[in-house]
């Protein structure tokens, strides 16, 4: 395979910060959720302290046991709830433990899983140990989890530790193993060390995959190495058994969109197209490049000449690349391509509009997000339920349930007929925000009115573990 490193400096072409001044609305809280924190009820029932249920006690009948193989307890919470998962995991640990020292086995896949949840802990290994110690024997993929859970923490010294002991516990590093390692390498720039590796590789007959070859293009071209980069995807061509993907030109491609290199940009598209390589997400977010660098109008041109060459309708082809930018954090592009893609023809509709909306609260940019309603409104088009669903949930997941509350309270003055997907979206925006007593509340008052139904209720209650009991009502003082 092509070395790595070359005689010729890494290039840099840092893109300018791009102010973002949000216009601030709602600055009080609103009116409905100080009323629903202030009413006796709800204080009285945001007061109890949350009592856990410890599963550190566990009878032989709660989980399932078939031909001496157990079943972990569920460890998955909220994904706000971090001390509740903590307690979990430590009650999976604990039961894993009891139940090898009974001499059973966990399933392999789940206690897997675990290895990968426990990586962040340092207790991943540990756990592989206590089932090795145990007559357990954790396969390759149990320790290529460990490997990726290092790695991600930039733990590559360590990981690479791991990696060379494993010989001499009789596991033996699959291609999986050594492009986990590679990719960690080659964002840190370490080629020398990669390049030792790659030679391994073929020392050991071990063949780099499309995945592989992916990797090192994606880690030169992010580097600015960029000529090596091109050489890697040129060596994929000269074999029989490797075909390039979209994966494999996208960093290339961003690397010109952040050099403004259109025609370069431009050819590599080309090449992609005649290789047969259709685009992909990335692909369009490596487009977007150019609207950061100033580039607009010419990064419109290209959407335009990809999605001319494959005959997609403009509406259809258009509504698909503002939902891929917002989704994967180029909302901004989004809009400053929104101009040039409404003048070829597009019409935005509800769905475009959520995109933008969702898009916005994701990037930090709620009150943004509330002015397209403002405009919109502004301009005589009438946002629908699904606009403010999206603005409710979007505002609620990061962590503005108080102004959630505020549009929703809104809405209705306005006379939009929420729908059961809208309310679930509040007490979901809750629990988000840690109140899990009093999105219980909520879930059962709405179901009382018979606007979520039973089926939704218990869902709910079920996904994040919100109490439903029957509570006596009192009159407010």
């Amino acid at each position: 395979m092509t070395m790595l490193i070359n005689s010729s400096p890494p290039l840099t072409n840092p893109s300018p910060d791009l102010a973002r001044k949000p216009y601030e609305f709602f600055p009080e809280r609103p009116k409905l959720y100080d009323s629903l924190l202030h009413k006796k009820r709800f204080c009285r029932v945001l007061a109890v302290s949350h009592t856990r249920t410890s599963n550190s006690c566990w009878k032989q009948s709660d989980l399932a046991v078939k031909d001496g193989i157990f079943v972990l307890p569920n460890w998955n919470v909220s994904s706000n709830d971090r001390t509740a998962r903590e307690l979990k995991l430590h009650d999976a640990i604990l039961y894993l433990e009891y139940m090898v020292e009974k001499g059973y086995k966990p399933d392999l896949t789940q206690a897997t899983n675990l290895v990968y949840a426990l990586c962040q802990h340092d207790k991943a290994m540990v756990l592989l140990e206590v089932i090795a110690a145990k007559g357990g024997k954790p396969n390759l993929v149990c320790y290529n989890v460990v490997l990726i859970g290092l790695c991600k923490e930039r733990r590559v010294d360590e990981a690479l530790q791991l990696f060379r002991k494993l010989p001499s516990i009789r596991i033996y590093p699959n291609v999986a193993s050594y492009n986990v390692l590679l990719r960690s390498l080659g964002s840190e720039g370490r080629w020398e060390e990669a390049n030792r590796l790659l030679a391994e590789m073929d020392r050991e007959g071990i063949l780099p995959t499309t995945a592989t070859y992916n990797i090192l293009i994606d880690s030169l071209a992010s580097h600015g190495r960029i000529r090596s980069a091109i050489d890697i995807l040129e060596e994929m061509y000269s074999g029989v058994t490797l075909r390039a993907t979209a994966d494999s030109y996208n960093p290339i491609i961003t690397h010109f969109c952040k050099s403004k290199k259109v025609p370069e940009v431009i050819n590599y598209l080309n090449q992609m197209i005649d290789h047969q390589c259709d685009p992909n997400p990335g692909t369009y977010n490596a487009i977007a490049v150019l609207c950061e660098e100033g580039m607009v109008h010419e990064a419109f041109k290209i959407l335009e000449r990809l999605r001319a060459i494959k005959g997609h309708p403009v509406n259809d082809f258009y509504r698909n690349v503002i939902s891929i930018l917002c989704s994967m954090g180029n909302t901004y592009p989004a809009f400053q391509l929104l101009c040039d893609i409404t003048l070829s023809g597009f019409t935005p509709d509800k769905f475009t509009y959520s995109y933008l909306i969702k898009g916005l609260c994701k990037e930090g940019m709620q009150n943004a997000a509330i002015e397209i309603v403002r405009i919109l409104e502004a301009n005589c088009y009438r946002p629908n339920v699904k606009n403010f669903s999206a603005l409710v949930i979007g505002l609620c997941k990061c962590g503005r349930t108080d102004l959630a509350l505020s549009v929703y309270e809104e809405m209705i003055e306005k006379g939009y007929m929420a729908d059961e997907k809208t309310y679930s979206i509040i007490v979901e925006g809750l629990v988000y925000e840690e109140e899990k007593e009093l999105a219980g509340l909520v879930l059962k008052e709405l179901h009382l009115q018979k606007v979520i139904s039973t089926d939704m209720m218990q869902w709910l209650a079920l996904q994040y573990e919100l109490s439903i009991a029957k509570v006596v009502h009192e009159t407010d003082e």
